[in-house]
This record gives C-alpha cells, structure tokens and sequence, in this order.
C-alpha cells in the first residue's frame, strides 16, 4: 500500500500496513516505510514476529535501502531474522520495553556501527549480529545472561567488548572470527561457562583474564588467538576441554588458581610452544605442576603469590558483611543484576558494612564472591 505524507514542505512517499500477530499473547504492531529519509518505523504493541527466507518481512524488498530502524516503546520482542540483510542500515533505535532479541534479527547488517542494548534484555539469541562487520562498539545491558551461538560472529570491526555483570554463559562460536577484537573485559563475577569457538580466531586479542566463578571452557574456546599472550585461569575453573587455547602462538604467560591442578582429558595447548611459555602457579605447588601431564610441558614454572588471596574473607550474618583483609580495598557492592549500590575503601584487616537482607555480589580488587545476608 503506498501514500503521500506531507512533512512542511515535503512531500514522502510512503509505504505502510500492519503485522499479523507475533504468537504470544496479543500483538498489534503497524510498519512504515518512509523512501525520502529511508526510515523503517515500527509502533503498537507486542511482539514482532517471526520472518524467514521463505517468509520474509514485509519491508524485505526495501533492505537494500533501509537507513534507519525506529522501534516504539510498545513493542516487547523482535522476531527472528526481522531486519536481517539491511545493508545500508546506520542507525538502530531499540526501546527499553524490548526484552527478547531472536535468532539472526539483525544478521548481515553491514553497514551498522553502534548498538546499544537496553536494561531488560537477558538474552541475546542466535547470530542476532552476525556479520555486521561494521559494527565498532556494543553497549550491553547489566544483567544480561546470555550471549548466543553466533551472536557476534564475524563482526570484524568490533575493538572491545565489556561483558556485563549477570553474565552466565557465552555460546558457542558468540565472539568467533572478530579479528579486530583486542580487549574482553570479563565480568567480576557470574561468568560459569565459556563454550565451544566462543572466541575462535580472534586474531587481535592480547590478554583473557578469565574471572572467579568460571566452571568451563569448552573445547577451541580460544583456538588461533594468535596475538593472545597472557592468560589468567582462575581456581574455580573445573574442566578444560580439548584445544581451548590451541593455536595460541603469541602465548607468553599463564597464570592459574589451583593449588590442586586439574588432570586434562585433552591436549588444551596443542600447536604452542608451551617449553617457552611461563606457567605461573601458586607458591608452594612447584613440584605438584611438575609431576604432571599437560602441566610438566611448561619448562618455565614461575609462582605467584597467594597469601592476598588466601588471606580475604568475606561472608555475611545478622545483616552484617564481614571482611577481612590483608591490605587496603577498593569495595563495591552490587545487586544480582548487576546494579552498583555501594563503592567504598576497606582498610586492611578486619571492617563491617551493615547491608539490606538479600543476595550481594561484593567485589574486593580483581575478585567477587556472592553473599546472603539474613
């Protein structure tokens, strides 16, 4: 359906119509297409649905021009592959009404630079961002949970990446191919599992100081990272799985938590020079490195000290937050989403803070730990 819109002077094509329902629960979602600023608007409320290469979207014939995506501030989830292949598209408005982002929403978006998610996404689906080999920076929202298989695959441009606090899982293949990814900034805490390829081929990666909290890394987790030279593992990590960093030839230093080290299933530095690596290891587990498999092929075997770390507690009880510590702090205090309700400097040895009964997350330095107080 086409219509002329006056604007001042202007005069706009226009073409427009609504959307079937979204599936769940009740939607009513209009589309307009504006041709003279090349603007897709979308308003109403609910879910837009679902589209497919054998199903596409009703603005498909207009990808190719798309310039600008306004979504209102009624509109709660954004269907799969609804603006995939917009390749002229720069800019992306996403309300904070919006918590769901389906598999390959804006894949193939080659042109777009910027997105910024809002608080209230958790998710982020399948190769939601998927070649978008534009896009330089990403601002995800604290409390996001996920990143999908995908979602950020062969964003070549992308520099940095700040993973939120909340964050429990980066899938499979999430960051793979992002060779001008420099800098991850890991969350201080929640992070349990990196899967497989989660940053395969990151060529331009240079550290993975992996947070406290960590369970897995799954198999070619940082397969041919090959700029990658320092790597920190910390002790909560239980399994490492098969090439992990395989292919990591810049490899210079690692650096682990265990006072026990784990007993590899699989070969987790295959195609390094691991003899001219140094493995740092926590002061007093020399020998217990050497003795073996996967650890004795490190040659160079350096400790750490252990004793900052050994040294902090911190626990809660009758809606008191007890820490001990062996130098002065900085302390900050977040909700489980993320939200940051306190920063303050502890001094060494022991301090109290009286904290709202309810889960906490409390940073000291580079580590976390999750507390309850009752």
């Amino acid at each position: 359906m086409a219509l002329a819109a006056t604007l001042g002077s202007a005069t706009l094509k226009a073409q427009y119509g609504p959307l079937p329902g979204g599936g769940y629960g009740s939607s009513s979602i209009n589309w307009k297409y504006e041709t003279a600023t090349r603007t897709l608007t979308l308003t109403g409320y609910g879910r837009i649905p679902d589209y497919s290469n054998l199903q596409p979207a009703p603005w498909a014939k207009h990808r190719a021009e798309i310039k600008s995506i306004v979504i209102g501030s009624g509109i709660t989830s954004i269907g799969e592959y609804a603006f995939a292949g917009s390749s002229a598209l720069t800019s992306v408005q996403i309300p904070a009404g919006v918590t769901q982002i389906e598999d390959y929403a804006f894949a193939n978006c080659s042109a777009l630079p910027a997105i910024t998610l809002p608080i209230g996404v958790t998710e982020i689906e399948k190769g939601v961002f998927l070649n978008c080999s534009s896009l330089r920076s990403v601002t995800l929202p604290q409390g996001m949970q996920k990143v999908g298989d995908g979602a950020f695959a062969n964003c070549t441009s992308l520099p940095s990446i700040t993973l939120p606090l909340g964050l429990r899982e980066i899938e499979k293949g999430a960051f793979s191919g992002c060779t001008s990814l420099a800098s991850v900034s890991f969350p201080a805490a929640g992070l349990t599992d990196i899967d497989e390829g989660a940053f395969y081929g990151c060529t331009a990666l240079k550290a993975a100081t992996l947070p406290l909290g960590l369970r897995e890394i799954d198999k070619n987790a940082f397969w041919g990272c090959t700029s990658l030279t320092n790597v920190s593992i910390p002790a909560s990590v239980t399994e490492i799985k098969s090439g992990a960093f395989g292919g990591c030839t810049g490899l210079r230093s690692v650096t682990v938590g265990w006072t026990v080290p784990p007993m590899p299933r699989y070969p987790i530095f295959p195609s390094v020079p691991v003899a001219n690596v140094q493995l740092n290891v926590p002061r007093g587990t020399e020998s217990t490195y050497r003795s073996m498999p996967v650890w004795n092929e490190f040659l160079k075997i350096g400790t750490v000290a252990n004793a900052e770390v050994d040294g902090r507690q911190i626990y809660a009880t009758d809606g008191v937050l007890y820490l001990t510590l062996p130098k002065p702090e900085l302390v900050r205090i977040f909700d489980v989403s993320g939200r940051l309700l306190q920063t303050f400097s502890a001094p060494a040895g022991s301090s109290t803070l009286r904290l709202k009964a309810g889960y906490h997350i409390v940073q000291v330095g580079d580590t976390a730990e999750k507390v309850y107080v009752n």
